[in-house]
């Protein structure tokens, strides 16, 4: 179990389970958990380094609230939904699309050639890079004020976590570049747990690891 006193709150910062939509399709807001993703929310509710948790958050996108809801319900911690802690918000027309249809094909080229502009969006009717980052300052400062000395669990998703991070290990300082680069060097996989510590008393964050999935070895075990 993590070690911490009482000056500093522990976060758990967890990408959400599996989902339900097929890997040749975009996602949606209301894409749900499947099969896979519920086995794999049970299995992260049994880690012990949750025992003593004091409050889970979860996004309002159905994905996120689901697997908040069965870590809820296994863990008997309340939980709370987070308006701004979804993923980055796409044009309404990727929402669903093929990954091989040509609305799909312009995106990801137009996403490669612009990845480094933290204010691009394709089409000009998304959100930024940019507008991310602000949200994840936003959850940064909520915590911060009001869950000092705690064990708090996010459930979020990829983009909001790798901004969230990013945001943790570059501050304010830093160019577009340096901190496109950092965004991307990143991966989250699904249920993977990354571990912030936050003390009050230097009000700053320190990353202890990230996008830990080691429970899935244990699944792969389980199943065999």
């Amino acid at each position: 179990m993590e070690q911490y006193n009482k000056d500093k709150m522990l976060l758990f910062l967890i990408r959400h389970a599996q989902s339900e939509a097929p890997k040749n399709h975009w996602q949606t807001p209301d894409s749900n958990l499947g099969r896979l993703g519920k086995q794999q929310a049970k299995i992260l509710s049994q880690r012990s380094r949750f025992s003593q948790l004091d409050k889970i958050f979860a996004s309002e996108w159905e994905r996120s609230k689901k697997t908040a809801e069965i870590l809820s319900d296994n863990l008997k911690v309340e939980t709370e939904t987070l308006d701004y802690i979804h993923e980055r918000e796409q044009l309404p027309e990727m929402y669903g699309a093929a990954r091989d249809s040509q609305i799909s094909r312009e995106y990801v080229a137009e996403y490669y050639a612009n990845y480094e502009n933290l204010d691009w969006k394709f089409k000009n009717k998304e959100e930024s890079t940019r507008e991310v980052l602000a949200r994840t300052k936003k959850l940064s400062s909520f915590l911060s004020k009001n869950y000092k000395s705690k064990r708090i669990l996010v459930v979020s998703h990829d983009v909001f976590i790798r901004c969230f991070i990013s945001m943790i290990m570059l501050g304010d300082n830093y160019s577009d570049k340096t901190m496109a680069r950092a965004i991307s060097s990143l991966t989250i996989n699904h249920t993977g747990i990354s571990l912030l510590i936050h003390s009050s008393q230097k009000r700053s964050w320190k990353v202890n690891y990230i996008n830990d999935y080691s429970h899935f070895k244990l699944q792969r075990k389980n199943d065999n």
